[in-house]
């Protein structure tokens, strides 16, 4: 779901095997590039960040900007079958828009959340 595809992720579980389709409501998908998972707001929550991080194309579209969406961790429980699709809509998502410094154009592929205290670190 990179570049060009709806807003939304994929959810696995830690064999690898596919649970469900998370939907992210009023975001966009300029260019996907990396999840992580981490701490938030609430200390007792575990939260999902998805890095709209990309420029693939930065000498035709540069961006501006970059999001990173956070918002809880949903619960996707065990599939029956394996064509059924576990799908939720996510509805509440904090946009973090940053800005390079210097205008300065990156196609940065790597988002690292801090699991002691949630700095976002963006690798270019």
């Amino acid at each position: 779901n990179d570049r060009g595809d709806v807003a939304r992720i994929f959810a696995i579980n830690t064999d690898g095997v596919f649970l469900g389709t998370v939907n992210l409501k009023f975001a966009s998908n300029v260019d996907y590039e990396d999840i992580s998972v981490g701490p938030g707001p609430d200390a007792d929550a575990s939260y999902i960040y998805v890095a709209d991080t990309g420029n693939n194309f930065f000498e035709r579209q540069p961006r501006d900007n970059i999001v990173i969406y956070r918002f809880l961790e949903p619960t996707i429980t065990a599939r029956n079958s394996v064509f059924e699709d576990q799908s939720t809509m996510i509805r509440e998502i904090d946009v973090l828009t940053l800005y390079y410094p210097f205008a300065f154009v990156h196609d940065a592929e790597t988002l690292l959340v801090d699991p002691t205290d949630g700095k976002l670190y963006i690798i270019t």
